[in-house]
């Protein structure tokens, strides 16, 4: 921290009183963003490599050996899933922005003790070359309070690829540089690599995930890709063509999947809960949307997921696959309970509802296959079971079915909500426990629930 500063002067007026120099050390961190903050855009790429490698030297140095230690050890852990690696690349790809009218492409092939991948993107920025190497902010806190367990998603991201990943260099846009598993937020310059546009990177790995390249587990990952729509995986090429009402992937030029598409849109308008999912240096957009998916064909064997962007260990017990914007842990595999996400959540069953609406005329009472069946727990309490996920699970169906007119009546082409039913007529017996009505189960030539 330099003498001669305000900040550097009340960081050693403080040190007396600052014994785990956690205080100093928030100084110092508030003092190297501003100093990023500052740089001059007109500084070229290799000195803006330069300033940024002195910036995140002075962090390490900040938080000391032992916190920065600790911050690696997590993204080790993080990041020992194979499968993960891969998820990874492909959201950082997906995440891209890319020219209009150009398909956006991502390729993965294997090298001599390595990967290396391309994607067609328009290139890193100063700003991008700072995110990938930056802490989060939140992180920055819990390492200087030893607090581990509670760093997520913002505090590791790409750098979960160190868990099997050695090394990798970075060549996009001008900026040519390293990063390693033992200081991945140190980038080091190397040598420049002929290249046309987009992003090339190149990695050196810890050990061999081929068998995370299978078509199955391909598939899974480009279910809900937002922006790639060719992705070249070693032997498997997927193809992924879509319009306002349905997504058809194709893999090998052999296999086809066909989903009809339903997007939702809503407005996040608790202040609160966007502060909250602010990351780093971007604002969140209080304009989101949920897409489902809805499967053509339906087999037994077929699971479901929850994704956001890329699936989480989240099943759907509903023959359909739900992206929202989650805010995910720090393995990217499951959803932190928290302000921003019990929105999310609620806004996820409206998007469930909604579609439910829109095909209630035509479907009746089949529209109950993407409710979940209830059961019920030892007190006699009826439990809705959509998720195999207790956070996800809480909603009450059974006051939205009152609103959607979906039991067909004897007798009649119209369709009725089950507030509406008289003693003579017929419908689903989970609706009992409301305590509506008595009725019979068994209605026949229907699809029974």
């Amino acid at each position: 921290m330099p003498k001669g500063s305000e900040v550097g002067a009340f960081g050693e007026a403080s040190a007396p009183y600052d014994e785990w120099k956690t205080f100093s050390a928030r100084l110092q961190l508030k003092q190297a963003s501003e100093r990023l903050n500052q740089a001059d855009d007109s500084m070229d790429n290799s000195k803006y490599l330069d300033f940024l490698r002195g910036v995140r030297s002075g962090i390490i140095i900040s938080f000391g050996e032992k916190r920065y230690h600790n911050f690696i050890e997590i993204i080790n852990n993080a990041g020992t899933d194979k499968n993960r690696f891969l998820s990874e690349l492909l959201q950082n790809a997906d995440d891209c922005e890319y020219i209009d009218g150009i398909e956006p492409k991502f390729t993965l092939e294997k090298t001599d003790g390595g990967l290396k991948i391309f994607y067609n993107e328009t290139g890193f920025t100063k700003e991008n070359v700072r995110a990938i190497t930056s802490i989060g902010e939140s992180t920055k806190n819990h390492i200087l309070e030893n607090n581990k367990s509670a760093i997520g998603e913002k505090g590791i991201g790409f750098k979960s690829v160190f868990g099997v990943a050695r090394k990798v260099e970075i060549h996009s846009n001008g900026f040519h540089f390293s990063l390693t598993d033992k200081k991945p937020t140190i980038p080091e310059k190397c040598s420049s690599k002929k290249e046309t546009s987009g992003t090339t990177m190149i990695f050196e790995m810890k050990e061999d995930i081929e068998k995370s390249f299978n078509p199955d587990r391909i598939l899974k990952l480009c279910t809900c890709l937002h922006h790639l729509k060719h992705i070249s995986i070693e032997r498997s090429d997927v193809i992924i063509t879509d319009n306002d009402v349905e997504r058809i992937i194709t893999i090998n030029k052999i296999h086809k999947y066909e989903f009809k598409k339903y997007i939702y849109y809503f407005t996040v308008t608790d202040q609160e809960a966007l502060d909250e999912r602010n990351a780093n240096m971007r604002s969140i957009n209080p304009e989101q949307e949920i897409i489902l998916y809805i499967p053509t064909k339906k087999s037994k064997e077929q699971e479901y997921f929850v994704y956001s962007g890329l699936p989480l260990e989240i099943k759907c017990n509903v023959p359909l696959i739900v992206d929202a914007p989650f805010e995910l842990t720090t393995a990217r595999d499951n959803i932190i309970e928290n302000r921003w996400n019990s929105i999310i959540r609620s806004e996820m069953y409206q998007a469930i509802v909604s579609f439910m609406k829109s095909i209630a005329s035509s479907k009746g009472l089949d529209i109950l296959q993407y409710v979940g069946y209830p059961s019920k727990d030892k007190d006699g309490t009826f439990l809705w079971s959509s998720f195999e996920n207790d956070y996800m699970n809480q909603f009450d169906w059974a006051v939205e079915l009152k609103h959607i007119p979906f039991i067909p009546v004897i007798g009649s082409d119209s369709l009725k909500r089950y507030t509406e039913m008289s003693s003579h007529e017929l419908f689903p017996d989970f609706i009992l426990r409301t305590g509506a009505m008595p009725g019979i189960a068994d209605i026949s030539g229907k699809t029974r629930y």
